[in-house]
Parts: structure tokens; sequence; C-alpha cells
């Protein structure tokens, strides 16, 4: 929308790249970026210096064509709060909030790779009160959804009770289970189906060798018997997950055909050596790596983006944990996502209140937890916080986090990636 307020930069949350006449805006608080041509950033510099409301400066363009293409962009740039009257100051929590609720440690499994080292002889920390307070406190935050995980959340003697809860106390907060699906059965088929919007199932495997090597003998066939009965009961929004790390990225295509034939979304998740995971990272990686996403099926799907000449737009450094997403563990405590489950980015408790609402109040950026991720983000970090395409090459920050303190691995994804975003940013064919 055009109107007569002033537009000025919000300089203090930009990052501005400028190179063979191409810029890039990136606003760092709300994690979206815009690109446009030099000759376009010098007009809008222009106006600055001048004072000029966007209407003014729309009708300094004699063309109708071109007007109507600044009025788009100023658009555009609204939307990625890339100017001071529309940037206002909201501690970076976006009008709702997506809450990760772990509802248990416990899980009739034992993954070979399960970062949280989930077993079935764990306790449940927190009683069905416990749970049902941790509801009651949410309610007062805007959710636009809730995953349900665990450990297996289905093994919970009182999941029907909580879920219910949820519904009573957020009935418009959609509700996504997350799931090995081995107990999902004619039992509770009906009740899942009829409280949950969307279910993502673990599989980690194509066939019963390979699920098997991860997750035990029997689990493939019980999640396809399991996928088959939503689907037969008219469930359709299932997502089926598979951890990649560079020993199985050749299954990745074979993945993607499974679900094709079942009718399923597709989830790639890369391999972090955390948890059981370190136990077990030579059943993933090679013996001279670490970095999890070193991987080829990765690398190649960028490089396809990266030629494809029709995708506009790339992804970037997007991640919002903590602000406008927060995990809630099995025992009460917060972090910004369930890939950052460490004492350096515990965010506070959900049962105390001081720091519920510090969540409520938008404030979440100045706890220090946070302040410490946003220490490694790739625009703040050493290595990287020079590099004119740090943003759009490392999109999690957690996987930074698990290889920020070695170079050998860090110099290695630099040497596959930066060519590769260069030529497709900037047009550069040379890398210094």
């Amino acid at each position: 929308m055009i109107d007569s307020e002033e537009m000025s930069f919000n300089i203090e949350d930009l990052i501005i790249y400028r190179k063979n006449q191409r810029v890039i805006i990136y606003n760092k608080k709300f994690r979206k970026y815009i690109r446009l041509s030099e000759e376009i950033y010098k007009y809008f510099l222009l106006s600055q210096e001048n004072k000029m409301n966007a209407y003014d400066f729309v009708n300094c363009f004699d063309d109708e064509s071109d007007r109507k293409y600044i009025i788009n962009l100023i658009d555009i740039m609204n939307k990625n709060k890339i100017f001071k009257s529309n940037n206002l100051d909201t501690g970076g929590l976006r009008n709702e909030i997506a809450i990760y609720f772990c509802l248990t440690n416990r899980c009739n499994l034992f993954c070979k790779h399960c970062c949280v080292e989930s077993s079935s002889n764990k306790k449940d920390l927190l009683s069905t009160y416990d749970l049902k307070n941790i509801i009651d406190i949410i309610s007062i935050l805007n959710v636009s959804h809730i995953v349900v995980t665990g450990g297996e959340p289905l093994v919970r003697e009182d999941f029907f009770e909580i879920i219910k809860y949820i519904r009573q106390r957020l009935p418009n907060t959609k509700l996504i289970l997350s799931t090995n699906g081995t107990l999902v059965d004619e039992h509770n088929i009906d009740f899942i189906i009829d409280n949950f919007e969307k279910i993502d199932i673990s599989i980690d495997g194509v066939d019963e060798n390979t699920c098997s090597e991860t997750r035990g003998r029997g689990v493939f066939n019980k999640v396809i018997n399991s996928v088959n009965l939503l689907k037969e009961n008219g469930f359709n929004n299932i997502k089926l997950s598979m951890v990649f790390g560079q020993k199985n990225a050749h299954l990745n295509q074979q993945f993607k055909d499974l679900n094709k034939k079942l009718g399923t979304e597709f989830v790639e998740r890369c391999f972090i050596p955390t948890g059981r995971g370190l136990e077990n990272k030579e059943n993933y990686l090679f013996e001279d790596t670490v970095l999890p996403i070193t991987i080829p099926y990765i690398l190649d799907n960028e490089l396809k983006k990266f030629k494809d000449k029709k995708n506009k737009k790339m992804g970037c450094c997007a991640c919002n944990a903590g602000n406008s997403q927060i995990f809630i563990n099995y025992d009460g405590n917060v972090y910004p996502c369930p890939s950052l489950i460490k004492d350096e980015y515990k965010m506070g408790n959900i049962f105390d209140n001081e720091f519920v609402q510090v969540i409520k109040g938008n404030k979440t950026r100045s706890l220090k937890s946070l302040i410490k991720l946003e220490s490694i983000y790739p625009y703040n970090f050493e290595k990287c916080k020079d590099c004119d395409v740090n943003i759009f090459c490392w999109h999690c920050p957690a996987i930074l986090d698990s290889v920020k303190d070695n170079e050998l691995e860090l110099d290695r994804w630099c040497r596959m990636m930066k060519h590769n975003l260069n030529t497709a940013v900037w047009g550069d064919e040379k890398v210094n």
C-alpha cells in the first residue's frame, strides 16, 4: 500500500550486500531478504536523501509500467520489513507461535541415531497434572499449532486425556502428531484422525532391511500398515521422515519413490551426531568427517536449485527458533528447537511465570540463551560474517553449532558451497 509515510531503511536491522550491479537486503530480525538491481537501489537511496514519501517517489517515474513495478517492489519491501515505518519493535516474535510439546522421553523403540536417547526404561518426569498445567500456561499465548512429540507420545497412558485437554483449552490450535507410527492401530485410529490435522512419522528406511538397521526388526512393516490404515480411514495429511548421513545418502531417491507410491509427503533430515547418534556415528558418517550436511544428495539438490533459472527465490537463513517457535521438553525446560537441546541454549522453564511473561511479551531475544544463539548465525559467526553469501549458506543454526569449532569441516563446506552460491547470487564464476 502506497501512503504518505517517509521511506527510510531500518539500517540497524539490515544487512546490505552490493556486488556486480546487484543488491541483497536482508532483515536480521525478521529473517527475510529481497534482491534488486543496483540502479533501483540507488533510486531508493536518493529518495531517502530527499526525504521523499512513497507516493511522491512512485510518481517520479513517468512510465506506467515502471510505476507498477516500483509499487510492487515497495509492497514486497514492506512485507520484508525493510522500512522503519513498518518495522515496529515486536521483539522478533511473530503474532503467532508454534510449540513443540514433548510429552515424554519414553519410547518403545531404541533408534541408533536418537539425539535425545529415548528408550523404554526412561521414566516420565511430568505427571498428567503437570502436563495439563503446561497446557493452561500456553493457552495465554497465541499458539498457531502444537507438535505433540516425544520420545513416543503414544506410550503415555494419559495420551487421550492430554489431547482432549489441549482441544478444550486451545480449540483453534492445529495439532500435529510426531510419532514412530508403530502404535497406531484400530483402537486409536478414530481418535487420532479426529484430533490431529497432520501426522509426521519417522521411518528411516526404504524397506525392512534399511529400516531395521536403525529402528529394529519389524518396524518398517508396522509403519506401512499404519500409513495404510490412516489412508483407508480418509486421512491423507501424512509425512514420512528419514535421517540421512553420508553412508545412506544413496537411498534418497528410493525414499522419494516410496513416498510417491504410498501417497505421502517426504521429509529429509540431516544426521546430527548427538545423543545415541554420537555413539553410532560410524553408521552414518565416514571416519574423516563430522559435518552432517556434507552429503552428496543435499549438495546435488542445492546445485540443481542454483542452476534452475526459473528459481527466483533461494532459501536463506530464515530460522526464527526461540521467537516464533519454542520446544517444551519432557522436563518442562524450554529450548529454541528440538535440535538445540543444550544447557547454553536453555531459555527457561515453562513453570516459571516470569519467563512465560517474557514469551508473551515478545521479549525472548533479550534472553542470554538467544543472544548466544544469535552469535552463531552466519552474519555474526566470526568465520562467516564477512562473506557476502553467508545468509544463503547456513540455513540451520543447529547444524552450524554442531561444527562451529571444527575448522576442517567448516573449510570443507565453504569450498563446496561458496563458488555455487556466488554464481547463483552474484553471477560470479570466480571466487577468491
